[in-house]
């Protein structure tokens, strides 16, 4: 009773704790800032430094938030103005209070809610300790009080939403939350909820605030927020919230000053050409008017004829007004002609394009003016003249592009033998010639593999060229292979051929396709290459008989665990199935057949099976009529089954435990039963016992029990008092960690089942340690 009354005042006061140095914590510093000077209806750019954050505002006191950053641009001003500034920061991290854990509630979604006292940011999230699995976590902000079940509400927006989410702790998140919000959290861990009391009244940045019931009937894992509820009074789901204050420093003024308006008129291009418009620019004023031609704006058009010099009057909000002058001047346009070297051209041939009537000259395509170029099909090009007053004016001429003759290369063979002949021909133009002294459409005898170039001039006189390759071949040189020179009867041989295309052997063989020779034989192959040559070879296969395998056991039938030596007679050597070494002692594991393969001194081989019989241990079962007793307490009596069997253990006698005789502590009874295979199982039962004359001791020591062992290699550990963070660590012989874990916040009642199936059967060392005090336990793993 006096850890359970603990455990509920630091739950109470936590909260109370994290408020009070959160309000304490929550500071930002003063920044600095200059004045400014702006012309009549500009804007000026305030900047401050020394700060985290800056905070913008139109009064020394309360007032209109402006901006929030470290730069404040102002609106246009027509007067001297005044803002301030105040430096912002964010408080340390902290979690809002809780109401102590009462029950667990599994299926549907619950959580609370509650109206925000100030601004801040949640920046963390976590279901509380009391329930474990996947979290799933929402975040909603109400648009009013949700209504009594069953009334549901969906007028709400998802402000975060995660769901089975495998991170251990707190959840990193990012929402800002303002004074006034409904701001609702739904948590589960697995499927589960921690209750605590409703209507709780907690604190956010020392500001009171209620925490009130919020409900869905969905299981919050596999359903987004919905259709969501209250109830007066009732319990709240827990959910750790972690959050950050804002806090600001004092105001301080900056000025700004502003000063007349400059007017100032001008162009970017003040010479233009007849036809041409230039762009007149006014700044330093609201509105502009133009003169000559009545127009108005900041940024005109105009088109003059003739040089015209231009007045602009501008004018502020104030009414204030100033003038500007500019001047255009207009040039007249060149005459442009556009000469080319050559009015039409084969493709892949170069022209000349030239302008005159100016001074310089662009060209429309790949063209450089009086540079040769290579035009890719007919067309128009246009020439851009430009004077020395920057006037330009164009002209354009055609060139006609006539394709090359698609010529062809044709010949009687591609591949021939040597001394056979081929006539080569082209064709697709008018005229050919060949490379190689050849004449078109004449039979010649090539001496070697060549390659013959064939050029046609068509009807323009243009010429395009065509390639092709004859290919002379010798007769091949057939070699006969063979994957074995000798094989075991019944073992198969590929024989193939190498050296030409294809290959047809004697004795119905296919080529480079596996067969059974029935006894030694000699293979002839014949070999064809592609132009249809051939020639042969032979090879010999040799055929072996198979040795006499058998398969010998030092038993039929034996224990799981129990060793068992398997060996092999009839041959030179021999190799076992599941991994089994001949006449090397092994455990099996279930009821199995191997197999045997014998090789002889010619690499021949042969198999035998054998089939040994794995008696599985009988499954054995412990109770005690009591598990926990005092010192002083009756005997307890054991109950094993299968009847039959035998107990031990410290304070055990027959069937009966005597807490006296075993003494204080965790103790452990092991019933070991042997069946009629000799095979045996046992089972154990944790009895605790106390001394009954007080507030029981509770160590660490004494509090820690495995059961079974020996095992298989799954067994539970089971801790009877409150250690808080435990770590288990498990080392085979060789010190090779094969399992570790981190229990957080252990508590009276707490089982973990470990499971090393996947080890092998041997001594394992298994260390838990807990606030300084360590228990070493040796693991016994039977398979």
């Amino acid at each position: 009773m006096k850890h359970k009354l603990l455990k509920f005042h630091l739950a109470f006061f936590a909260p109370l704790v994290l408020a009070g140095s959160l309000n304490g914590q929550c500071t930002a510093l003063t920044p600095t800032s200059s004045n400014a000077t702006v012309n009549c209806g500009g804007s000026a750019t305030l900047t401050a430094t020394g700060a985290a954050g800056y905070q913008w505002w139109d009064q020394a006191a309360g007032g209109t938030l402006l901006g929030s950053n470290a730069s404040y641009t102002t609106p246009a001003l027509t007067n001297n103005a005044s803002y301030w500034v105040e430096g912002t920061d964010a408080s340390a991290q902290a979690m809002m209070g809780l109401p102590a854990h009462s029950s667990i509630l599994t299926g549907n979604a619950r959580g609370y809610y509650f109206t925000a006292p100030v601004s801040f940011t949640i920046t963390g999230l976590k279901t509380p300790p009391e329930i474990t699995g996947n979290q799933s976590i929402a975040v909603v902000r109400l648009t009013a009080t949700p209504p009594l079940y069953a009334t549901t509400t969906n007028a709400f927006t998802v402000l975060y939403l995660t769901q089975n989410n495998p991170t251990v702790g707190i959840i990193p998140v990012n929402i800002q939350v303002m004074a006034g919000d409904i701001i609702g959290i739904l948590g589960q861990a697995g499927t589960s909820n921690s209750y605590g009391s409703g209507n709780y009244a907690t604190t956010i940045a020392g500001q009171p605030v209620t925490l009130a019931r919020l409900g869905m009937q969905f299981p919050l894992p596999t359903t987004a927020p919905q259709d969501l509820w209250t109830e007066a009074g009732g319990s709240i789901s827990r959910v750790e919230m972690y959050y950050q204050e804002q806090c600001s420093s004092p105001r301080v003024q900056v000025d700004v000053t502003v000063t007349p308006i400059p007017v100032v008129a001008t162009t970017v291009n003040s010479n233009i050409c007849t036809g041409a418009s230039a762009t007149l620019n006014a700044t330093g004023a609201t509105t502009f008017d133009w003169q000559p031609g009545s127009l108005s704006g900041s940024s005109i058009t105009v088109s003059p004829t003739a040089t015209t010099t231009y007045t602009v009057t501008g004018t502020d909000p104030t009414g204030c007004t100033n003038t500007s002058t500019v001047t255009v001047t207009v040039n007249p346009i060149p005459t442009v002609i556009a000469n080319s070297s050559a009015s039409a051209v084969c493709l892949g041939s170069p022209v000349t394009l030239s302008g005159s009537g100016a001074v310089s000259y662009t060209w429309t395509g790949p063209v450089t003016d009086n540079v040769a170029f290579n035009p890719a099909a007919t067309d128009t090009y246009t020439v851009t003249g430009t004077d020395a007053n920057g006037c330009t004016n164009t002209a354009i001429t055609t060139v006609t592009v006539n394709p090359l003759p698609t010529v062809t290369a044709g010949s009687t063979a591609l591949v021939i033998c040597a001394g056979d002949s081929v006539t080569l021909t082209g064709s697709g133009a008018t005229t050919y010639s060949w490379s190689g002294g050849v004449m078109d459409g004449m039979p010649f005898s090539p001496a070697a593999t060549d390659t013959y170039t064939v050029t046609g001039v068509d009807g323009n006189g243009c010429s395009n060229t065509a390639i092709i390759t004859i290919a002379v071949n010798a007769l091949p040189a057939v070699v006969a292979n063979s994957t074995a020179s000798a094989v075991c009867t019944g073992g198969s041989v590929t024989l193939s051929g190498s050296g030409a295309t294809t290959y047809t052997w004697t004795g119905s063989v296919t080529d480079n396709v596996a067969f059974t020779p029935g006894a030694t034989d000699t293979y002839t192959v014949t070999g064809t290459d592609a132009n249809g040559c051939v020639n042969t070879d032979v090879t010999t296969v040799t055929v072996n008989p198979l040795p006499a395998v058998v398969a010998n056991a030092s038993a039929s039938a034996v224990c799981s665990g129990s060793f068992l030596t398997l060996s092999g007679s009839g041959a030179a050597s021999y190799t076992w199935s599941g991994s089994v070494q001949d006449l090397v002692p092994f455990i099996p594991n279930t009821t199995d057949t191997y197999t045997v393969t014998g090789t002889d001194a010619n690499g021949c081989v042969n198999t035998d099976a054998i089939t040994v019989i794995v008696n599985s241990p009988p499954t054995v079962a412990g109770t005690a009529s009591a598990n926990s007793a005092c010192l002083s307490d009756a005997i307890i009596t054991l109950t094993g089954t299968p009847a039959g069997g035998t107990w031990s253990g410290n304070g055990v006698s027959g069937s009966s435990f005597s807490p006296s005789t075993a003494g204080v502590g965790m103790q452990t009874a092991i019933y070991l039963y042997t069946d009629s295979n000799g095979c045996e199982g046992n089972a154990s039962v944790a009895i605790t016992v106390n001394a009954c004359v007080g507030v029981a001791e509770q160590t660490f020591e004494n509090n820690v029990s495995v059961f079974p062992n020996p095992n298989n290699g799954t067994f539970t550990i089971a801790v009877n008092a409150n250690v808080g963070d435990l770590v288990i660590e498990i080392t085979d012989v060789q010190g090779r960690v094969v399992y570790s874990s981190i229990e957080n916040n252990v508590q009276n009642g707490f089982v973990k089942q470990v499971n090393l199936e996947n080890e092998s059967a041997g001594l394992y060392l298994m260390r838990i340690t807990s606030n300084g005090e360590q228990r070493t336990e040796k693991i016994t793993v039977q398979k």
